[in-house]
This record gives structure tokens, C-alpha cells and sequence, in this order.
């Protein structure tokens, strides 16, 4: 989906490190003096910076596990210095906040706003290292002449990180214990102590899988900051009703238990979401790659069921995870309202494989307001595992706390340390290659950790930042490793979920008449050789390896400061410093 944004707030054309949004003084008739006196003005000013949690962007990162008819410029390798924009307006208006609150004669407010201030620094900062690595610090509002700050070059991404940090460990003292933790669209210690959690796993697993010094310190942390709200005994998975993984996901307001923070949306303030329109829309497809993460409901893996590379779609759905009829709709599925949806097996998807996870009412599909959850529970379960495991700590104890909290939800057998560890999947081992590489000894156990990350937080925003913190980044490089859809074996009239409907027919040479759902072979829809639905088969993305982990820093930005910034490894800006 092609519009995949964290909501910034734009600047000027240039909005730059040397642009006007950092260094420009509101021109308006309300001075510093007059406006930050009370806690409501700074609640007031901070409300803007929960404009960077977009709950839309969640579902629009297609990565190896999800695609649609279009890519997203990370997707088809289509990003250039030249058209690569920032901007710093948010970070801005962070820094003019801290360096304005205690003007506010209430001490308490300005202590809690400050907190709330430093974990949207944080949250600002760590969007910009996911993407461009070493990045420029500023911790205060810049002036017109302060030349250094304005043309200084890049920190390294370390520095920032424990900065990052830094303004979490702040966020989390000062946030904690206040009335304003009860809401879940709130920041509270809780948000921080998770967002604390994620820049660590990200930033402890990129550096492992590249040899980086300092990976160990940053995965100690994600364990730590884990532990902690694991331990707080605060959060809990929603777990009423036969399909409570698929129920959380359509339910308004989000269940308390296990949301740690959610964007608020309201229809009747034209502030709404369309994930059912916009899927349709755009032909979102789960893969096949995907769907073969699912075990069996006994805890089987999928390689052991004879024919697997063959099953019908119907024939795929039986006695596997429960998640999976959760998450993709296949025969039976209904949303909330009853209804059924006949593009879900006509092919409308490109691979075949129609999402069911955030449907609700698929009639009545624009302007839903059900809230969206950006940060749950199981995240923080899955995190602690994996950072465990990384370091070579993980033991049944902790699995217990942790990824068998999410497999009992499930109704998936329970997960076993020793068994994954000694029983590697070998189709996971060709999806990851680079685990057997760290972990020689221990890499079926890692595998299994991803499998239960990848099926549990699917559509929900990490897997794209997943890949490139894993360096797997060629999952979606579709020269290597095309993406395949349902299996269909060749052409033929198809009735894809077994309800006596005739869904579509593929044709070589002429239409059969019974069906109005119709594709040309080779023409309109491509086949591999073992039958599978190969989407964008002529439309290759080749990820290249030394380059495509970062984004290229713009080009303008460079120009304007006289190459004081460095470009990142492998982009070609065509400036010559």
C-alpha cells in the first residue's frame, strides 16, 4: 500500500538540517513568556507530537510476507538521493519545548511534560536511525548563525542511540505513576519502557548480524526493559471467545490488557481508517512464503505434511495454527456482520491469499474509527525471547513468560527450547541463511523465535524493519526469491474455498463461458513450474546488499552544506564530495 508514512510534520521545501524549520522563532503575537505559563499550554504544544504515531502506516510496509499492485519506493528499489526528503520540523518543536517549559510556573507539569517531551525525541530520533544510520544530534533549538550546528556532520549512530536512550530512562522516571496512565492512547513509563525495548532489539540485532561492536549491550537492555514490564504483571492477551487473536484486532475500544499504546481515531471528526477498501483497492496478498511460517495445530511444521507444495487453498487451512484462518480469509470466514466476500477468492488478491486480520464490516468498508493498536503485549513477549536467545541466555523459564503466553492464546502446543534448538527447520534455515551464520550451534532455536514473530505480528509494521535489522534483506528480492501465491497446479476453472461457487478460470487459448472471472495464462496471470500464483513475475526488484539497508541521504541536503554530510554506502548523489 503506497501510502506507507510515520506522520512528520512537513517544513519548507528544503526541509533540511539547514532549512528554515530549525532555526526560524514563531513569528506570531504570543511570546515564549506568554504562552508556556500553564499546564494546559503545555499539554497543548506537546499534542502535535502524537501526530508521529500514524496507525495507518501499520499495514502499508510490504516486505516478503505481504504485497500489493503497487511498491513503495524502499520495495522497487526506486529511492534516489535526488528526490530523498526530511524533515526536522517535529524535532524542532521538541527542543523549543524543552528549552521553554519551565517558564510554567507548575513544577509538576513542567516535570511531566518534559518526560513526555524527551520519549517523543526519542521516538523522532529513532525513525531517522532505522533509515539513515548516522545521523546529527541536536538536542537544543538552532539559531540562524550557529554555523557549526547547522553544517555539522553526521554522529555516529551509536552516540545517538545512547542519546535516545538517555531521553528514555528520563521519559520513564518522570512518566511514571501519574493519572494520565490510564488511557491507552496515552505515552506512560509503559510506552517509553517499550519503545525502549524496540529501538534496543533493533539496534542489538543490527549490529549482531554485521559484526558491529556493541550488539550484546544493546540486546541486555531490550531484555532488561522486557523483564520489567513483564514482571510489572500490568499486561495481559485478551482471551474471551473462540478467535480472540482475530477479535483484538477489530475491537473499539482496544482491549486494555494488552495494548500498551493505541491511535485514537473518530469518524465523526473525519478522522477514520479504510483497511477493508484499501485492501481491496490495491490487491493486498499474503504470500506463500508467509503461510508456510504456520505450523500444524498439533505443532507440526508444514514440510512434514506429505504434498504440502501442492495443497488447494481449502485443503491448506486444515488443522494448522488457528492464527492462520485468523489472519487470511479462507473457507467459511465472515466479518462481523455476517458478510462474506467473494473477491477474497476470485484472485483480487495477487497472491490469492485475501487478509482477514482488521476486517470488520466489509459492506459498510470506509471511514471505520476502531482504534489501532502501535504497540501490544506480545510484542514485548516476543522481544524478550528473541533478545535472550540472541545472547545466548534463553532458558525454559523464560519461554514460559514469554512466547508460550502467546501460543496458549493460540491454542498452539507449547513451545520447547531444547526441541526447536536441536531440530532446526530447514525451510526456515533457506529463508533466513544469515542465522545459521552467527548461531551455528543454536540457529533452529533462533528460527523457531522468528516463525512465532512473523505469524503473530503479520500486517502489524515490523517485518520490512525486521529484515533489515535480521540483514535478510534478499526476502524480498523477487529475482531470487519470487513471490508465490496459492497453489492452483495450472488452468482450469476454480472454486478456491470449496462453497460450490465458481470463483475464476484461468485459460490458455479461450474462455470456457461459465465463469465471469477470468485470466489469460502468461498474459493476465503467471504460474510457476510447480503451479503456484507467481505475483509481479516480469517486475523484478534485485536488493543489493552493500547499499540497500539504509536510505540515501538527500542529495539537496548535501549540496547545501558542501558535502559536509557523507552519503551512505552505494548511492550515487552525483555530487563530488
Amino acid at each position: 500500500m503506497k501510502k506507507f508514512s510515520i506522520l512528520l510534520i512537513l517544513g519548507a521545501a528544503l526541509s533540511g538540517i539547514v532549512s528554515c524549520d530549525l532555526t526560524t522563532v514563531p513569528e506570531d503575537s504570543i511570546t515564549p513568556d506568554r504562552y508556556f505559563n500553564s499546564a494546559v499550554s503545555l499539554e497543548q504544544w506537546l499534542n502535535n507530537c502524537y501526530t508521529q504515531f500514524d496507525g495507518y502506516s501499520i499495514m502499508e510496509i510490504e516486505a516478503d510476507d505481504m504485497l500489493d499492485q503497487g511498491f513503495t519506493a524502499f520495495f522497487s528499489g526506486s529511492r534516489l538521493p535526488s528526490t530523498e526528503s526530511w524533515s526536522w520540523s517535529m524535532l524542532r518543536r521538541i527542543n523549543y519545548f524543552l528549552e521553554h517549559s519551565d517558564i510554567c510556573p507548575d513544577k509538576e507539569a513542567v516535570a511531566y511534560y518534559n518526560a513526555l517531551a524527551k520519549f517523543h525525541r526519542a521516538y523522532f530520533y529513532f525513525e531517522k536511525v532505522k533509515r539513515y544510520g548516522d545521523i546529527m544530534w541536536y538536542d537544543k533549538v538552532i539559531g540562524s548563525t550557529d554555523n557549526d550546528l547547522l553544517y555539522k556532520a553526521r554522529d555516529d549512530r551509536g552516540f545517538v542511540v545512547d542519546k535516545m536512550l538517555e531521553d528514555l530512562d528520563e521519559a520513564i522516571a518522570g512518566l511514571a505513576g501519574t493519572p494520565k496512565n490510564e488511557r491507552s492512547t496515552n505515552v506512560t513509563e509503559w510506552v517509553a519502557l517499550a519503545l525502549k525495548a524496540r529501538i534496543t532489539l533493533f539496534e542489538g540485532t543490527f549490529r549482531k548480524y554485521r559484526g558491529m561492536a556493541d550488539a550484546d549491550k544493546y540486546l541486555e537492555a531490550c531484555a532488561d526493559a522486557c523483564d520489567k514490564i513483564i514482571r510489572s504483571g500490568r499486561f495481559s492477551l485478551y482471551n474471551t471467545g473462540d478467535t480472540p487473536y482475530r477479535d483484538i484486532f477489530s475491537m473499539d475500544p482496544v482491549p486494555a490488557g494488552e495494548t500498551i499504546l493505541a491511535r485514537s481515531y473518530n469518524a465523526g471528526l473525519n478522522f477514520y481508517h479504510s483497511f477493508t477498501r484499501d485492501m481491496l483497492g490495491t490487491r493486498t496478498g499474503l504470500t506463500w512464503r508467509f503461510v508456510t511460517h504456520y505450523l500444524t495445530k498439533t505443532g507440526d511444521r508444514i514440510t512434514d505434511l506429505p504434498g504440502y507444495n501442492s495443497q488447494s487453498f481449502a485443503e491448506s487451512f486444515n488443522n494448522r495454527d488457528p492464527r492462520m484462518a485468523q489472519t487470511i480469509w479462507g473457507p467459511g470466514a465472515r466479518d462481523y456482520t455476517g458478510h462474506n466476500l467473494s473477491e477474497a477468492f476470485n484472485m483480487t488478491a495477487l497472491t490469492g491469499y485475501y487478509p482477514l486480520k482488521f476486517q470488520t464490516d466489509v459492506v459498510n468498508n470506509t471511514n471505520r474509527d476502531e482504534d489501532i493498536m502501535l504497540i501490544r503485549y506480545p510484542e514485548i513477549l516476543l522481544a524478550y525471547a528473541e533478545a535472550k536467545a540472541e545472547l545466548g541466555q534463553l532458558e525454559q523459564d523464560d519461554v514460559e513468560v514469554s512466547i508460550n503466553v502467546i501460543r496458549e492464546r493460540a491454542g498452539m502446543p507449547k513451545f520447547n527450547k531444547d526441541y526447536a534448538k536441536s531440530n532446526p527447520d530447514e525451510l526456515l534455515s533457506g529463508y533466513y541463511p544469515n542465522v545459521k551464520l552467527i548461531h551455528p550451534s543454536d540457529y533452529g532455536l533462533i528460527l523457531e523465535i522468528r516463525r512465532e514473530r512473523t505469524v503473530e505480528l503479520v500486517m502489524e509494521g515490523h517485518r520490512q524493519w525486521d529484515l533489515i535489522r535480521w540483514k535478510e534483506g534478499p526476502a524480498i528480492d523477487n529475482s531470487k526469491n519470487p513471490f508465490y501465491g496459492v497453489y492452483l497446479g495450472g488452468p482450469g476453472i476454480f472454486d478456491l474455498d470449496g462453497d460450490g461457487i465458481k470463483d475464476f478460470e484461468i485459460y490458455t487459448t479461450a474462455k470456457s463461458g461459465t465463469v465471469s472471472k477470468t485470466f489469460k495464462l502468461d498474459e493476465e496471470i503467471f504460474l510457476s513450474d510447480d503451479g503456484h500464483v507467481i505475483a509481479f513475475k516480469d517486475n523484478r526488484f534485485v536488493f543489493d546488499e552493500n547499499r540497500d539497508y539504509l536510505w540515501p541521504i538527500p542529495a539537496a541536503q548535501r549540496a547545501l552544506c558542501g558535502g559536509v554530510l557523507t552519503q551512505n554506502p552505494g548511492w550515487d548523489d552525483g555530487l563530488t564530495f
